[in-house]
């Protein structure tokens, strides 16, 4: 399954994938040897947009944290 088919029509919508999904390049990929991968670079590739959706994680969870202390600080001071 293409994780850019996950989310559709979400808030998490990661949109098209910019890459082609094909199984049979894949197998072939996975038959190579470690320096063949490395020189390819698809690994790096893939842990940098990794790390880059993770990021994006992070400052929904910590922009939502920051809403939900204002919202508890508001209700705090209308109860007194």
């Amino acid at each position: 399954t293409d994780v850019h088919e996950l989310f559709t029509n979400t808030k998490s919508d990661l949109g098209p994938n910019a890459y082609v999904v094909d199984d049979h390049a894949r197998e072939e990929y996975l038959g190579l040897p470690d320096h063949e991968k490395e020189r390819l670079g698809y690994e790096a590739m893939l842990h940098d947009k990794l790390r880059e959706l993770v990021r994006g994680c992070d400052r929904i969870v910590s922009r939502n944290r920051e809403k939900l202390r204002a919202e508890m600080a508001r209700a705090q001071r209308a109860r007194g």
